[in-house]
């Protein structure tokens, strides 16, 4: 059975595989092709992660919003996490990469900056600064997405971001050594962002030609630190279990859980 000619370029324009994929999958059903297979994998990924992304913060919002408090977020974190977010933003929009292998930039970015807003409106983070700081994010965000930049400084930023966000979890890191505890950090929030970079290591691997968008590094990096804050979170949490409020066997599958994301990284790698 043949698809008529339609559906097979509407097939071909939803999933963004490309011309000879689509005909291998979908007209010529050679459903052993690891290639496109792979790719088909990617794609789905890639939109999954997009979506997410759209509500990865909210159980964050929530929970500072619930508890009117910020105590335990890192102003810092948060505010290197944007500029980074931001360059890679603009980076991908303006060499044209499909909108799948970097989508999710656009809605973390929307929910940082509410966080920003609710850190300065609970905790007054930001000192009376907010709106200023603001209009100059706003403007330099623009001036990067219409191209104002030169794409020789734009290629340079984004070289760094790998650095940068690396850097966005060592304060985070930092305040809860420092504090002994998590504050308001949501777990549910880490662990999907935890998910999302595993997934987005395959994604750009697969899809990315490009080496100023490090193939795996960033997300690797991104993921391995942000469990060490899942770790910080089990290490609390087993506190709080010698005092009585928590079970032996929640205990136990805090650790089971972060063993099994573990897994999934290694997994992740080796497939690609």
């Amino acid at each position: 059975m043949t698809l008529p000619l339609a559906v097979i370029d509407t097939i071909e324009n939803i999933l963004g595989l490309g011309a000879p994929c689509t005909r291998e999958l979908f007209v010529n059903f050679h459903f052993n092709n690891v290639k496109c297979l792979k790719l088909l994998a990617s794609k789905g990924l890639g939109a999954g992660v997009v979506v997410g992304s759209s509500v990865v913060k909210v159980p964050q919002i929530i929970k500072v919003i619930q508890n009117r408090s910020v105590a335990g977020l890192s102003l810092a974190m948060f505010l290197l996490e944007l500029v980074g977010q931001t360059v890679s933003l603009a980076f991908n929009f303006q060499h044209g990469y499909p909108f799948s292998t970097w989508g999710e930039y656009v809605f973390i970015t929307l929910q940082n900056v509410f966080l920003l807003f609710l850190m300065d409106l609970f905790g007054g983070a930001m000192k009376g600064g907010l709106w200023i700081g603001f209009a100059i994010y706003s403007s330099i965000t623009y001036a990067l997405l219409v191209g104002l930049v030169p794409t020789e400084m734009l290629d340079a930023l984004q070289a760094g971001v790998t650095l940068l966000f690396i850097a966005s979890r060592l304060p985070q890191i930092y305040q809860n050594f420092k504090s002994h505890g998590v504050g308001q950090l949501s777990l549910i929030t880490w662990m999907l962002i935890f998910v999302g970079s595993l997934a987005r290591i395959y994604t750009t691997l697969m899809e990315v030609p490009d080496k100023l968008v490090p193939p795996g590094i960033t997300s690797e990096w991104d993921h391995l630190l942000s469990n060490c804050l899942l770790q910080l979170h089990h290490r609390r949490r087993e506190e709080e279990k010698e005092e009585g409020s928590m079970t032996r066997e929640d205990a136990r599958i805090s650790v089971v859980l972060a063993r099994i994301l573990l897994l999934a990284y290694e997994g992740t790698i080796g497939a690609v």
